[in-house]
């Protein structure tokens, strides 16, 4: 008991994000709006679920946050923000986009800075961001969840050996040997298996992110239909069974972590609400390099 007041006095502390966390808060309450209007369905994700079920808002030491939808409420998200959003505040970025299928995108705040290692030597957007992560109906074959599995692994080491990730050295030659390929090789293929069942409603979900076949695949109904929860102040949609979503990304979601695993999980080397990121960044022109990443 001694150890957990100690652990919870010392990751209680001010992490500095606050002013980071009100421009993602913006971005969210944007999203939700948005979405309202238009009568697309979206839901708070990962971490962004964790922070409204055990601190009522944003995880103090989180500075990122993440959302879901489907591949078709993707779609209408898109082509409706495109037509009549705020483009002059907000940036659609888009991963791996070929012909309209993305891996996955981010919303993000213009005229703000988001700087993390992995993009910062890429002519991509770099304003502070809430991550939009894409639901995949699956189909009932064990197979073809292992073929989707698969194409789904070879998107994310291929985007990882075109930004020569290191962090992990067991990944190195396979990385290695991907980067003798150009960089789209074999992308759009990958996505259209990933995409194929997009209006063929079904019982189980995939999830891109988990990236572990047995946790990729979870029912439909633990995410949908959504509900409101309370978050930071405004009431933002959850997963329909959101313990049981908890349980099913992070265990005993409610155990706090170790302070020395917090600082491993933070994003971002530079962060700014006030300056456009090109004033860190002034090489950038263009948004060219989006679809390499």
């Amino acid at each position: 008991m001694k150890n957990e007041t100690m652990r919870e006095k010392d990751i209680s502390k001010d992490w500095g994000l606050r002013d980071l966390q009100d421009k993602m808060l913006e971005i969210l309450k944007y999203i939700h709006y948005f979405c309202q209007e238009n009568k697309i369905e979206y839901c708070l994700a990962y971490g962004s679920v964790l922070g409204a079920v055990r601190h009522g808002g944003f995880i103090p030491w989180d500075d990122d946050a993440d959302i879901y939808m489907t591949a078709e409420e993707y779609k209408r998200f898109r082509k409706l923000f495109l037509k009549a959003g705020d483009r002059e505040k907000f940036y659609l970025q888009e991963m791996n986009a070929v012909d309209g299928m993305v891996s996955m995108a981010k919303l993000r705040m213009n005229g703000t800075t988001f700087i993390e290692p992995l993009y910062k030597d890429y002519d991509m957007h770099q304003g502070i961001y809430v991550d939009i992560f894409i639901l995949h109906y699956a189909p009932n074959s064990w197979w073809k969840k292992h073929f989707m599995n698969w194409a789904n692994q070879y998107l994310v080491l291929k985007g990882l050996s075109n930004r020569r990730y290191q962090r992990k050295k067991l990944l190195t030659p396979v990385l290695a040997f991907l980067r003798l390929f150009p960089y789209n090789f074999l992308r759009k293929y990958a996505l259209k298996i990933l995409y194929q069942y997009a209006k063929k409603r079904s019982k189980m979900v995939f999830d891109m992110d988990l990236r572990q076949y047995k946790r990729s695949f979870y029912e439909f109904g633990m995410i949908f239909p959504v509900h409101k929860a309370a978050f930071a102040g405004v009431d933002l949609f959850v997963p329909a069974r959101t313990e049981a979503y908890l349980r099913w990304v992070y265990g005993d979601y409610m155990t706090l972590p170790e302070p020395s695993e917090i600082k491993r999980a933070q994003h971002a080397v530079i962060w700014d609400i006030d300056k456009d990121f090109r004033k860190y960044l002034p090489n950038i022109y263009d948004f060219s390099d989006e679809r390499k990443v």
